[in-house]
Order: C-alpha cells, then sequence, then structure tokens
C-alpha cells in the first residue's frame, strides 16, 4: 500500500479528470451532479401531496439551505 501513490506526477490529465469526475458524482456545483440532484430533488418536492406535503416541502428547504 506505501508504494501505491504518485499517480498526479506520472499521468496529470488523468489525475485531474478523475478529481472532475468525483466532484461531479458528489453533487458540487457547478458539475453535472449538481444539476441532476436539484431537478430529482425539485420534482419529488413538485409530487408531494397528502397529509406529509408540508413536512416534505419543510425538509426541502432545509436541504437547499444545507448545500448552500
Amino acid at each position: 500500500m506505501r508504494n501505491m501513490g504518485g499517480l498526479r506526477r506520472h499521468m496529470p490529465i488523468t489525475w485531474a479528470t478523475m478529481w472532475i469526475g468525483t466532484l461531479a458524482i458528489a453533487g458540487i456545483w457547478p458539475f453535472a451532479g449538481f444539476f441532476s440532484k436539484d431537478e430529482i430533488i425539485w420534482y419529488a418536492g413538485a409530487a408531494a401531496v397528502g397529509p406529509h406535503a408540508a413536512w416534505y416541502k419543510l425538509i426541502w428547504v432545509l436541504a437547499l439551505a444545507v448545500r448552500c
């Protein structure tokens, strides 16, 4: 395990693209993962009906506040 490292020195383009991919999958702004998660949360909130709709909207607002 100690000898498994130094990828950044030998393959800098691969290292950079792996970091960009990691940030996109994590949903960090301005990468694609952020916008897809935002759309999923939005459509789920728009479809909330019934007795628990108000709770969902409260959780949605809290999720937006924490994410920014």
